[in-house]
């Protein structure tokens, strides 16, 4: 229990029996107290949105873990390293997607100890698996630099790459081919607002390529004699793939770190929020990146005469229509009763005309 001013503030957790229906999160009031209880099993059904996006993890988890598999089996068989590249993007892949697929699981999880949700799961996760990439990618390229180098000094390297093994890789390049038009089609708007789904279609994309450089590398040095394109097939790879990771992870930090919105977004808000009532008038409009989406802050101006019930339901109901929009993740609107020019997170900046103690009166 917590105590601000006269009200006291408990928050209680509770599990409903197994055989009740999910209730959500409450909040109940009473004089002088306010309870928050919190259902640990509440969960609001899936949207269709979120269903389309655990299509899409499904799908391509099970291309990943086939693909791993078969790529394991050419690898060893063929001895390319442009197939090793393409092995180790492949089986990194597969950690990511788990990766990804765990924290879309629970970013939408609420409970006492994270009341938001962990919105912020998702962009963590692509992070970390850039840095998965990226050590892998650097590995590949030191194994094909020494594998170079000893071509040169004249040594042998024996790539062999039957039908059966081409066939698998071309089949692969097909199958993250369809993965890659699928989703960027019949998802692309998920696919803009969801940096999980962004991820595994630029992963989808990137095997295409990187599966298409190792067919071509290992036929070049298995049946034309050209040993180094293999390992110069590898390093390609290994480059883009650490390229394309890292402009994705730069991206995902700037969304964690609280990046501005982009100016045609921030007027959209205004719009609405200017054209929402008359009595209200905008004055302020914040929206920074809370994760793949944006927290807002709106700043409102009512007549000093507005009655507080009033007030509160209009913003209220403003709050619930800014986080309507979909690349909004919370809103919060705060009423004042004249237009500032200043900075009213900074005590420094404005002081209130109210009693020094700023006590709330009785």
């Amino acid at each position: 229990m917590a105590a601000y001013g006269s009200t006291n503030l408990t928050v209680e957790t509770r599990s409903p029996p197994r055989d009740q229906q999910k209730r959500p999160s409450i909040t109940t009031h009473s004089p002088g107290a306010t309870t928050i209880v919190y259902d640990e099993e509440a969960a609001p059904p899936p949207s269709p949105t979120d269903q389309a996006e655990a299509r899409v993890m499904r799908r391509s988890l099970e291309a990943n873990v086939v693909l791993t598999v078969a790529k394991v089996a050419v690898a060893f068989q063929s001895g390319s390293l442009a197939v090793l590249a393409s092995l180790i993007d492949s089986a990194l892949d597969l950690i990511s997607q788990i990766v990804l697929f765990a924290a879309s699981a629970r970013r939408k999880d609420r409970d006492v100890e994270y009341p938001a949700g962990r919105a912020r799961l998702e962009p963590v996760g692509v992070v970390v698996c850039a840095m998965l990439m990226g050590v892998g990618s650097v590995y590949v390229i030191i194994t094909s630099t020494e594998q170079l180098t000893d071509i040169v000094k004249g040594k042998n390297v024996h790539v062999a790459l039957d039908r059966i093994n081409g066939t698998i890789m071309v089949l692969a390049i097909v199958w993250k081919a369809l993965l890659y038009a699928w989703i960027s089609k019949r998802h692309s708007a998920l696919s803009s607002s969801n940096p999980g789904v962004a991820a595994v279609a630029l992963d989808h994309f990137n095997d295409v390529l990187s599966n298409l450089v190792a067919v071509i590398a290992a036929v070049l040095a298995a049946w034309y004699g050209l040993d180094a394109a293999d390992p110069a097939g590898a390093i390609a790879i290994s480059l883009y793939i650490a390229y394309s990771w890292l402009e994705t992870s730069i991206e995902q930090v700037q969304h964690l770190v609280g990046r501005t919105a982009d100016p045609e977004f921030l007027e959209e808000l205004r719009e609405a929020a200017s054209t929402y009532s008359e009595r209200m008038q905008c004055d302020i409009v914040r929206a920074y990146h809370f994760g793949p989406r944006y927290l807002v802050e709106l700043e409102m101006v009512m007549e000093s005469s507005t009655p507080l019930r009033v007030s509160h339901d209009l913003a209220l109901d403003l709050q619930q229509k800014i986080e309507a929009f979909d690349d909004v993740e919370r809103c919060f609107v705060h009423v004042d009763y004249d237009f500032r020019d200043v900075d009213e997170h900074d005590p420094a900046s404005w002081s209130p005309k109210v009693n020094v103690d700023r006590k709330v009166p009785t």
